[in-house]
């Protein structure tokens, strides 16, 4: 759980950096929106030659297509 929270304050925290402020000065966005935030789960199998690693994502993050996008060894 301290791991969890820890990854959740980083995130936020991230909405003050440096790049972050320079960027939302460039694209014209404001300081009061909020910070956009996804959580996922992960887990890794590895119990043997038909086991795998790989992410599997509600959308694909290259053209935003509203269809499940995968990837994985």
């Amino acid at each position: 759980m301290a791991q969890l929270w820890g990854g959740i304050a980083a995130v936020f925290k991230s909405w003050n950096g440096k790049k972050a402020i320079s960027y939302r000065r460039i694209e014209n966005i404001p300081d009061d929106w909020a910070q956009p935030s996804t959580f996922r789960q992960w887990f890794f199998g590895n119990m043997g030659d038909s086991s795998a690693t790989g992410a599997l994502l509600p959308r694909n993050p290259a053209t935003g297509d509203n269809k499940f996008y995968g990837n994985g060894c």
